[in-house]
């Protein structure tokens, strides 16, 4: 593993203001903090909105139950009438606790659950595609090859080699 950690009065002050850096050159250290940024991010997200809105229905319980439902469905509809909520206060939840709309925030959720699949089972990617809510493998493998930049099975082999 290569960490430099630059500790010149300089680069100290620096992180005093809140700049941090901290270079990652191995895959699999860079993968684990994109996990622990991810789930910092998600606690943070959350407590804003639980503080804010109290009395409404707090993003958690959404994203408690996208995860519970990964392979049903989650349009916007179902999700609505789920919470008896309308599409805007769903939207406004999706926008300020997760940071973007709620389809992008579903589709997230289902490629991260995936690269998951993809790294710790040998499952196929069709059934992948299954249990994390795309009806079509090659959608899937389409919207995968978006987010990543590779195909599903390239990032298995990637993960792979870095075991």
């Amino acid at each position: 593993r290569n960490y430099s950690v630059d500790a010149t009065p300089k680069a100290i002050q620096s992180r005093k203001q809140g700049n941090m850096s901290l270079h990652i050159t191995d895959k699999k250290t860079m993968e684990a903090a994109m996990n622990v940024m991810m789930m910092c991010t998600s606690h943070l997200y959350r407590h804003r909105v639980i503080i804010k809105r109290g009395d409404d229905v707090p993003s958690y319980q959404i994203e408690e139950y996208l995860y519970a439902n990964l392979s049903g469905d989650l349009s916007i509809p179902a999700i609505c009438k789920h919470f008896h909520i309308s599409k805007s206060k769903l939207y406004n939840i999706s926008k300020q606790a997760f940071g973007i709309g709620f389809s992008d925030y579903v589709r997230k959720i289902r490629i991260w659950e995936g690269k998951k699949a993809l790294k710790n089972t040998t499952k196929s990617v069709n059934q992948i595609a299954e249990e994390v809510g795309f009806s079509d493998a090659n959608y899937f493998i389409r919207v995968f090859r978006q987010e990543e930049g590779m195909t599903p099975s390239k990032y298995r082999k990637m993960m792979q080699k870095e075991e």
